[in-house]
């Protein structure tokens, strides 16, 4: 009988390393640009509290487009979509240039507005994606 100990069969935790490079961690690389699309919605989903059918609109009310906002974001950093694909996750409602614009004004926003630094961040931990905004 082989006996082992607690410690054996503890999950290993995954920090974040400060030396880790800006963008993907390894665990994540390995997902297909599919994967880590629906982990990127989920996460930002999670961060803000809602549902997919609640953002997946036009409506610019800040607590409905920043969500998309940021999934555009972090899909435009992180997978090859192009970005007219990304668009097209809303039910083609978004073209090229407002994905661009999206992207642009999340990375402004980041820098400025605590909320959603602190939502981009609480994204970042979910995806263990390195935290660079303090």
């Amino acid at each position: 009988m082989n006996h082992h100990t607690s410690a054996q069969h503890q999950p290993t935790q995954h920090l974040i390393s400060p030396y880790t490079f800006p963008g993907l961690m390894s665990g994540l690389k390995t997902l297909t640009d599919e994967d880590k699309r629906d982990l990127i919605i989920e996460s930002v989903l999670k961060a803000y509290n809602t549902d997919f059918q609640t953002i997946d609109n036009i409506c610019r009310k800040r607590h409905l487009k920043e969500p998309r906002q940021m999934i555009m974001h972090f899909m435009c950093l992180h997978t090859k979509f192009t970005l007219k694909s990304i668009g097209r996750i809303f039910y083609g409602r978004f073209d090229h240039s407002t994905v661009l614009h999206n992207k642009a004004f999340i990375s402004d926003l980041i820098e400025t507005d605590d909320e959603t630094r602190n939502k981009y961040n609480e994204v970042c931990l979910k995806l263990q994606i390195k935290q660079f905004i303090p």
